[in-house]
């Protein structure tokens, strides 16, 4: 088990099988978004405690927050944002939501 605070900052438990990772073993770990690297910190360290290999990290986005940058120094990544567009994913709001809101009469 593995304690670690999600991107909300609230307390949570990652558990794995104890079975699931022999020594030595690569594994690439996927997320939908890494926003604050919590949720990735505690998976990758779940991994290497059991004697696993991380052999990288995928997500959509790995944003540049401090848990990001750490990610990206530390471990092999690739997400699908282009650089372009990196300062919109990471102040969490694209450019291009300004049409869907015109058409909803938001702006």
């Amino acid at each position: 088990m593995q304690p670690y605070k999600d991107y909300s900052g609230r307390d949570k438990l990652m558990e794995m099988r104890t079975d699931a990772i022999v020594p030595g073993l690569r594994v690439l770990l996927v997320d939908q978004w890494v926003e604050t690297g919590g949720t990735m910190r505690a998976a990758i360290r779940m991994v290497e405690e059991q004697g696993g290999v991380v052999a990288g990290v995928a997500a959509i986005c790995v944003e540049d927050s401090e848990g990001g940058q750490w990610l990206k120094r530390n471990y092999k990544w690739s997400h699908c944002v282009p650089p372009h567009l990196m300062p919109q994913f990471n102040a969490h709001y694209l450019d291009s939501f300004q049409a869907f809101e015109a058409k909803r009469g938001l702006q």
